[in-house]
């Protein structure tokens, strides 16, 4: 998961975990939970537009 990699390196790179942190160890993947919708509508047009950003899940 490319998005799990980038959070990986941004704790990393702002000191909020030590250099080595064990990812791998920690992971705890769960199923959906109470609060977990598995789809969503959102228009990030503008975002897009703006700031060039276009979000992909």
């Amino acid at each position: 998961m490319a998005d799990t990699r980038i959070l990986q390196e941004e704790l990393l790179a702002a000191g909020v975990l030590p250099p080595d942190y064990d990812f791998e160890a920690h992971k705890n993947l769960v199923s959906m939970q109470p609060s977990d919708v598995p789809t969503t509508y959102t228009d990030a047009t503008a975002m897009k537009m703006d700031f060039g950003f276009d979000p992909d899940v």
